[in-house]
């Protein structure tokens, strides 16, 4: 019986250069799978009320700046 593939006959080592951008990209998606929560969608949409009112930016109190220089 012939073997396909004799011992010695094929080389694991690859003679190109790896691609940046592949390295880029593994690189990428290892970091967003650290930094980014595993939330199930179904738990983000029952919870999306308190999500949004928890994230939201109070309203500012500031004062009209028109007031200054016309008279209302």
């Amino acid at each position: 019986m012939q073997v396909l593939f004799p011992p010695g006959d094929t080389s694991w080592r690859n003679q190109r250069p790896q691609s940046p951008w592949r390295e880029f990209a593994f690189v990428l998606h290892q970091i967003q799978r650290a930094i980014e929560p595993a939330l199930p969608l179904a738990d983000v949409i029952d919870d999306w009320n308190e999500i949004s009112k928890s994230l939201a930016e109070p309203p500012r109190q500031r004062q009209l700046q028109l007031t200054e220089y016309f008279e209302y």
